[in-house]
């Protein structure tokens, strides 16, 4: 028996017909599978988890970074107590909850979408982030573009907006971490300021071994003096 095309309808307009069962050109991205006949009701809904998943990293690599300044610039860090260093985390952690102006929408910071510090934030601890993601999900069902703007959008304003903006400053070849690394050539001249000393005393150093060599060969060869008059002498005592 020869196939037949599929016939349907959607919403009560009229017959179409398809040579497939898989019909993915009558609602935008929705694919429909047609298995028997009849009539059903097909609800479409958003897959909130790529948006959701994508969020989840960025507070995981903000917090990472977060942690990595705290760590560096505390009591046992490698830039214990540099304050200029420790002012690109408070800069950070003020970004963040940056207020976004001119969206179309309800939400103006991440803290309205349920991004925060958590109800038992201790300002004596490393700064966090945590998600409220039940807030989140009803934040993006409610209105996805307002959301997609307090990251980022056309006026650049967004908080990833401004965070880029902000680390592109200070990494570029002329920004802050560049020069704060040289201290205007500062600490490159105390490099090499110190590999000249170190030179300095790799010399003096070989100087020193040579000049002991020479002693020591010296006093070899003045012990090797005593032992030939003191077999000289041994030799005058039998004659005596």
């Amino acid at each position: 028996v020869a196939g037949q095309d599929s016939e349907f309808s959607i919403d009560g307009g009229p017959a179409q017909t398809r040579n497939s069962n898989d019909i993915s050109d009558v609602i935008g991205d929705v694919t429909v599978s047609l298995k028997s006949i009849g009539s059903t009701t097909i609800s479409v809904a958003r897959d909130q988890e790529p948006a959701i998943e994508l969020i989840r990293e960025f507070v995981e690599k903000f917090n990472e970074s977060v942690k990595s300044i705290a760590e560096l610039v505390g009591e046992e860090g490698k830039l214990s107590g540099d304050s200029s260093i420790r002012s690109l985390k408070t800069r950070l952690e003020t970004t963040i909850f940056s207020l976004v102006p001119g969206l179309s929408g309800d939400f103006e910071s991440l803290i309205d979408i349920g991004i925060s510090t958590g109800e038992g934030f201790d300002p004596s601890q490393v700064f966090s982030l945590e998600i409220d993601e039940s807030r989140l999900s009803e934040a993006i069902a409610e209105n996805l573009s307002n959301v997609e703007g307090l990251f980022a959008n056309e006026a650049e304003t967004g908080v990833t907006d401004l965070l880029f903006e902000f680390l592109d400053s200070i990494t570029e070849s002329r920004g802050f971490l560049h020069d704060r690394s040289r201290a205007n050539g500062s600490i490159e001249a105390q490099i090499l300021s110190l590999n000249d000393r170190i030179d300095a005393k790799e010399v003096r150093v070989a100087l020193k071994e040579a000049r002991l060599r020479a002693q020591f060969t010296r006093m070899e060869q003045m012990a090797s003096t005593f032992q030939v008059q003191a077999a000289a002498f041994s030799g005058f005592g039998g004659i005596f």
